[in-house]
C-alpha cells in the first residue's frame, strides 16, 4: 500500500523523532556522501532480505511498509527528504514483498511476529544496537510487536494505519481488496509488484485475510503489545487513508 498524505506524515514523524537533537541542528545541510540512497541484501533467518539505506546521523530509523508494499513504494518521500545529517534511515522489504522475493510470501499464524523478528535481526546484523521504528499499516502492527518483544532495542515508535483488532467491517474491506488483487487489476498490484509475482501475492493476500478472520490472537500480536515501553509513541490515522478512498 502506498503512503498517503506523505508530507503531513513526514512532518509529524520528524517532529516526534527530532527530540534527540537540538533545534539549531535541523537547518544544517546534509553532507553530500550521506544523501545517496543505496540498496543491499542480507541473509536473515533463512530469507534474503532487501533493504535501502541513506543518511549518516546518530538517530537510526527503520521504515516498515504495509501489506504488499516495499521500502521504495511506501517510504520514497521519507528516504528522500528526512534530514540525513540527523538520521540514518533504513527501509526494508519484508520477506515475500518487494525485492525480498524469493521466498514467496506465506502467512503462518504468527507471520507478524516473524516479520518483527526479521526486522530486528536485520538491524542487529547491520550493527545497529538501538533504533526507532516507523510503521505503516501491517508495518505498524509489526513495529508494535517488535517494540513489545524487544523493548531494550527500540528507541522511539511511530505507527499509523495499524490494527489493534479486526472488526467485521475490516474483514469485508480486506476481502474486497483481496478480490481486486486476485483479478490482477488492483491499484496496489501495478504499483508495488513485478508482473511475475502478482498472482502469487494475490493468492497470499487472501490467505492473510483468512488468518485475520480467524481472530487468532497470535496474528495481531495479542498480549505482546502490553510490553511496549517506548518513552514516545505517536499513533496516526485518518480519513484520507488511500486504502479507504480507493475501494
Amino acid at each position: 500500500m502506498a503512503l498517503c498524505c506523505a508530507g503531513a506524515t513526514l512532518v509529524s514523524s520528524a517532529r516526534l523523532l527530532r527530540g534527540v537533537v537540538g533545534a539549531s541542528q535541523l537547518g544544517r545541510p546534509a553532507l553530500f556522501y550521506c544523501t545517496a540512497i543505496t540498496s543491499g541484501r542480507m541473509e536473515v533467518n533463512g530469507a534474503n532480505l532487501h533493504y535501502q539505506r541513506t543518511g549518516c546521523g546518530d538517530h537510526v530509523l527503520l521504515l516498515l511498509p504495509g501489506a504488499l508494499g516495499s521500502s521504495q513504494t511506501d517510504f520514497g518521500p521519507q528516504l528522500k527528504f528526512l534530514n540525513k545529517d540527523i538520521f540514518t534511515i533504513i527501509g526494508w522489504d519484508p520477506r515475500g514483498y518487494g525485492l525480498s522475493i524469493p521466498p514467496a510470501r506465506d502467512y503462518p499464524a504468527d507471520f507478524f511476529s516473524r516479520d518483527a523478528k526479521d526486522a530486528v535481526d536485520l538491524m542487529q546484523a547491520m550493527n545497529f544496537k538501538r533504533f526507532s521504528l516507523l510503521g505503516w499499516s501491517d508495518g505498524g502492527i509489526t513495529a508494535l510487536i517488535a517494540a513489545g518483544s524487544y523493548p531494550s532495542l527500540i528507541n522511539k515508535l511511530v505507527v499509523w494505519g495499524a490494527n489493534a483488532y479486526v472488526t467485521e467491517e475490516d474483514l469485508d474491506l480486506y476481502n474486497a481488496v483481496a478480490a481486486e488483487k486476485k483479478r490482477g487489476v488492483g491499484i496496489f498490484f501495478k504499483r508495488n509488484l513485478p508482473f511475475t509475482h502478482q498472482t502469487t501475492v494475490a493468492e497470499g493476500s487472501c490467505k492473510r485475510c483468512n488468518k485475520l478472520e480467524s481472530k487468532d490472537e497470535k496474528a495481531l500480536g495479542g498480549s505482546i503489545w502490553k510490553g511496549v515501553f517506548c518513552q514516545y509513541v505517536l499513533s496516526m490515522g485518518g480519513s484520507h487513508d488511500s486504502f479507504f478512498q480507493k475501494i
